[in-house]
């Protein structure tokens, strides 16, 4: 299920980047008084995003290599933002910090992790 055509685009981060992030700036005095987005800008779109989790999911054998993805839409929300791409300038300019863990990188680690690939 996908909501309307499944073309949004995200980011998505890895939590191991947003956490070493959190653990080496949040306590700086650069950061004192401060809003930063904390994020990687690489965008995908929802459908995209199930597309790659398919092909992972075929790569580590969790799903059968005949495996046809399909999309059932589902209604949209009126207010829903069809593009949405933080703006992390500020945090590498302050901290010289970006994102380490591509998106395909993160979602290989979680599937490692909770079906126990190797």
């Amino acid at each position: 299920n996908v909501l309307g055509d499944g073309e949004q685009v995200r980011c998505f981060t890895s939590i191991f980047d947003v956490g070493e992030a959190l653990a080496k700036f949040s306590v700086d005095k650069k950061a004192e008084n401060n809003i930063f987005n904390i994020g990687s800008p690489e965008a995908v779109s929802i459908k995209e995003l199930a597309i790659k989790i398919a092909r992972i999911g075929k790569e580590y054998r969790i799903l059968p290599q005949d495996y046809s993805l399909s999309f059932k839409h589902q209604p949209i929300y009126a207010d829903d933002v069809k593009r949405r791409i933080p703006d992390m300038s500020k945090m590498e300019k302050a901290f010289g910090w970006k994102a380490k863990t591509t998106l395909d990188d993160a979602l290989r680690m979680y599937i490692k992790h909770n079906f126990k690939v190797s």
